[in-house]
């Protein structure tokens, strides 16, 4: 999910099918985009077990390249949130930090929450008292970033 959220926001043009009404009638971009233990990068030294998973096995450097986001953020890009946490045996963390480097060199706002230890996909942690706090660091990011109340 976060990598095809992170690609619509960093390249929402990427593919854009012409017989497809829609298309020309709504943005793709998003306003926000909130990332929870995101795959962003399909480039060898992030998340090469991604790139297989969906690219198939051996796939083109360019393809990967051009699937991987932190190379594609600019400053039309909206602000971010990432949760990750350090230890994450999934998802390497170097993907959100990599990511948020993106955004900053950009001048993307961006919020970056490390927590020291957990596992991947812990969604609204109810069984993790040590990274519940992850939701409401996202609540008052949604709330400063323009959420209606």
């Amino acid at each position: 999910g976060g990598h095809l959220a992170s690609t619509i926001a960093t390249q929402p043009d990427l593919h854009r099918d012409p017989l497809d009404d829609l298309a020309a009638r709504y943005r793709a971009r998003p306003d926000r985009l909130a990332l929870a233990y995101p795959v962003i990068s399909l480039v060898r030294e992030y998340h090469l077990g991604s790139a297989v998973a969906l690219l198939g096995p051996r796939p083109p450097e360019a393809l990967r390249r051009q699937l991987s986001n932190e190379l594609h953020v600019s400053p039309a890009n909206p602000p971010v949130f990432l949760f990750h946490t350090a230890d994450d045996e999934v998802v390497p963390v170097s993907n959100s930090i990599r990511f948020a480097q993106a955004c900053r060199a950009q001048g993307v706002p961006v919020s970056l929450y490390i927590y020291p230890s957990g596992p991947h996909g812990v969604g609204l942690a109810e069984g993790w008292p040590d990274l519940r706090s992850w939701v409401d660091r996202l609540l008052e990011w949604l709330l400063k970033n323009g959420l209606p109340t």
